[in-house]
């Protein structure tokens, strides 16, 4: 896992979530909104599009799961 991707996706998150959000939780557990949000940041910020068809809760219910989810879309 990339280290420099890990702390790109930190930093949507805290811009998107707030500074106070525990990014250490195992589980993210965001609304559909928030979901969506992420998504949006995490695709300007790499500069990629995630499929609609994506599993979002699945692919945003760690800090983990989006790191190798984006990491799969770049290669």
């Amino acid at each position: 896992m990339s280290e420099s991707t890990r702390e790109r996706v930190i930093q949507v998150l805290r811009c998107m979530l707030g500074p106070d959000v525990d990014l250490n939780h195992i589980r993210l557990e965001l609304e559909s909104l928030k979901m969506l949000e992420i998504v949006v940041g995490l695709e300007n910020e790499f500069e990629l599009s995630i499929p609609e068809d994506a599993p979002l809760a699945r692919i945003t219910s760690s800090v983990d799961n989006i790191v190798r989810f984006l990491e799969k879309l770049e290669r």
